[in-house]
């Protein structure tokens, strides 16, 4: 740090005559007049000295007969003299350290370290909601703070720490495994979620209230949770499949005249330049968002750091609307598709179709198909029990 001081503020390398240098240099010790890399060679003693301290050293060897010469003017203030005529280099030096030393109050890099699930833009992309980003100045960043209202804001981080060093921002964090929890034995009933018919009862646990071939409504009590024992009540998780035959109705309507978005094969890419929050976009015009969207964001890197700037491409495939008329034959092909993809969503252990009807409208057709079906009708209700009993 010394030698870096003495550098910008300047030293002069100078020789002493040997002749009565002792006395000079003991009145410079008494007056603490630092010189410094003293040695001895070819009848001179030489030497650095700062230019304030030659000036006080040459006005010292006033009625000593010992003289002092200036060998080399060494640093950069001297070196900024020599090129005073050149006004345009000295300015540049002096931007280039007021832009050093301005950039480094910012934010350049954020780091992410200890994510394996979590993407760094992810992590990024929550920081920019809490008020943290890249090109913020640092004095701005309360460490403890942004770590807790990240963890706030993001479900899937356990912990995590801020630590700024120079003009990069550390994250570490941890994960949370979030490991599907099973089912814990809360007391419990299995209640009917539809009307029908008693086939098959298969209880694991609790007390079957039904028996095959009774007709049950949507709700009715199937397995209570509660039973009675010799040592006496107790609660417990009912669980079992109460197999039954139920009717369900399912319908579907498509109009004759439908409007289409169809891809014409046309791709519209447009790149932007993201430098510090700050996009740059590298295209004119805007593009309908109702096309097919997709945006890919690389990060630039150097020697294996992530450097703030990002290059995206946005990539636009273009949709055309057309009005298609079906006839009835393709309409109802239309609808049967339809009503199959609503009969698959259900997983029925069997289905029979019971009756069909199309009803033409004004612009389409209706269809209503009735099914008798072979489903499970349990549905587990929680028993919220009170504290106070």
């Amino acid at each position: 740090m010394l030698r870096l001081w003495q550098f910008f503020m300047g030293y002069l390398s100078i020789k002493i005559n040997r002749e009565n240098s002792e006395r000079l240099l003991n009145r410079a010790a008494a007056s603490k007049i630092k010189i410094w890399n003293l040695q001895y060679k070819d009848g001179y003693i030489y030497g650095n000295i700062s230019p304030t301290g030659f000036i006080k050293l040459y006005e010292l060897r006033k009625g000593i007969k010992c003289k002092i010469k200036i060998i080399e003017k060494c640093g950069l203030v001297f070196s900024l003299k020599r090129h005073k005529k050149r006004f345009g280099f000295i300015l540049g030096i002096i931007l280039f350290f007021s832009i050093i030393i301005l950039l480094s109050n910012f934010i350049w890099i954020i780091d992410i370290d200890g994510n394996n699930k979590i993407t760094d833009s992810q992590v990024i992309n929550s920081c920019k909601e809490i008020g943290i980003y890249e090109g913020m100045a640092k004095n701005k960043i309360n460490n403890k703070y942004a770590a807790q209202h990240l963890q706030i804001i993001r479900d899937d981080i356990g912990w995590c720490s801020f630590v700024v060093e120079g003009s990069v921002l550390t994250i570490n964090l941890s994960e949370i495994d979030n490991t599907i929890i099973k089912e814990s034995d809360y007391p419990s009933n299995i209640k009917s979620i539809i009307e029908g018919t008693i086939k098959k009862i298969n209880v694991s646990s609790g007390d079957a209230l039904v028996k095959v071939g009774d007709t049950v409504s949507k709700g009715d009590l199937l397995v209570s949770g509660v039973v009675s024992k010799a040592d006496g009540v107790h609660f417990v998780h009912s669980s079992g499949e109460i197999i039954a035959d139920t009717y369900r109705e399912f319908s579907a309507q498509c109009n004759f005249k439908q409007q289409k978005q169809v891809e014409t094969g046309e791709i519209i890419k447009r790149y932007t330049i993201e430098f510090f929050n700050i996009k740059i976009p590298l295209y004119f015009g805007k593009v309908n968002k109702m096309n097919n969207y997709n945006c890919k964001i690389n990060n630039l890197k150097l020697f294996g750091n992530r450097l703030p700037i990002s290059v995206a491409c946005e990539e636009y495939k273009i949709k055309e609307n057309l009005i298609y008329k079906y006839n009835k034959d393709e309409l109802k092909e239309i609808l049967l598709n339809e009503i199959n993809t609503q009969v698959d969503d259900f997983g029925f252990i069997s289905i029979t179709e019971c009756e069909r009807e199309f009803v033409e409208t004004e612009k389409g057709i209706l269809l209503k198909i009735t099914y008798k079906c072979e489903e499970n009708v349990a549905v587990q209700e929680n028993i919220l029990l009170s504290k106070e009993n």
